[in-house]
């Protein structure tokens, strides 16, 4: 889970890769372990690997919006924001009850491809169907402040996404709700 929490990261991702690796063995063919291995990849930070495991799932089933919506993810992180928006926008275009990171993702990707108006209207629609989603619920200095302000560069190298998302909720104290 995005917002989720492990006192043992890197043993919880060495079994989820060992679990995901396993079920790819059972069943190449099996989108579900093509797309939780690219996510272990991703959480690794191996984005090339990601990438190319979610491709993987798409080319078997070419209507898995959660494989659209990881992927979205992948390509937001590795700075390719033009098909990052088009796999997040396909993926909730596919999904009528997507999970509330991908409304994230595509609002960040938009706002970073200088959508700004596009990624405050997707959030406010996210923040009225997710309300406890704490980066996008709206308050005071939060997230649609920040999607208002035209300052925030886009990325000019590849970030780890655990340190946009750690930048991002520091600067918009989110960090402290939870302190």
């Amino acid at each position: 889970a995005t917002l989720g929490w492990s006192d043992a990261v890197a043993e919880t991702l060495t079994e989820a890769e060992e679990l995901a690796l396993k079920a790819r063995a059972l069943d190449d063919d099996s989108t579900a372990a093509h797309r939780m291995l690219g996510r272990v990849y991703a959480a690794e930070q191996e984005l090339d690997r990601s990438l190319a495991e979610m491709d993987r799932a798409l080319a078997l089933n070419p209507s898995d919006a959660e494989a659209y919506g990881s992927r979205g993810a992948t390509l937001l992180w590795l700075g390719r924001l033009a098909e990052a928006i088009e796999a997040s926008e396909t993926c909730l275009a596919l999904d009528p009850n997507p999970a509330a990171s991908y409304y994230f993702n595509l609002g960040l990707a938009y706002y970073l491809a200088g959508r700004h108006d596009d990624a405050v209207r997707l959030l406010e629609r996210a923040a009225a169907r997710y309300p406890a989603y704490a980066f996008i619920t709206p308050g005071p200095g939060d997230w649609f402040w920040l999607m208002r302000q035209p300052e925030m560069p886009a990325p000019q190298a590849v970030r780890p996404w655990t340190e946009v998302y750690i930048e991002l909720a520091a600067r918009l104290g989110i960090l402290e709700r939870f302190n």
